[in-house]
């Protein structure tokens, strides 16, 4: 994407995060943001900044890919990829984005979309087994 892009410094926000710059995201943001993602739903800027805080006391090295978009007006769609430690353990999730821009070029939605089931629930030891039992049920057999 070009630097005239108005979803540039967003990109360019989480490819470059750190603890040190979570800040920003208020700076990037409508103050009444939507941030959506499979464990999170808020509205508000501080909000949106206290979940990626919560991101750095959770996992070690969080960091994110930009691995391609696609824009439509007002509405950027991000696919990414998030990598981090937990429990010494390498880690990633890819996922989508649907991100929309106002006239202002601040964000005021942010809605992640990424398959909860196979990325946390589904590694969870005995929760991984009924979901993988149900997974082998709801499957297409040969």
């Amino acid at each position: 994407m070009d630097k005239n892009n108005p979803f540039q410094p967003y990109l360019d926000f989480y490819r470059t995060i750190s603890p040190q710059t979570v800040h920003q995201i208020r700076e990037l943001c409508t103050e009444n943001v939507l941030f959506k993602d499979p464990f999170n739903e808020v509205r508000s800027s501080h909000l949106y900044e206290k979940i990626l805080t919560h991101m750095y006391e959770q996992v070690d090295h969080p960091a994110f890919d930009i691995l391609d978009t696609a824009l439509s007006g007002e509405t950027c769609f991000i696919k990414w990829r998030f990598s981090f430690r937990k429990g010494g353990n390498a880690n990633e999730i890819v996922g989508m984005s649907e991100v929309k821009v106002n006239a202002e070029g601040k964000i005021y939605s942010h809605v992640d979309y990424w398959d909860s089931g196979e990325y946390v629930y589904g590694r969870v030891p005995l929760l991984g087994t009924i979901i993988g039992w149900i997974r082998a049920k709801l499957a297409v057999k040969d």
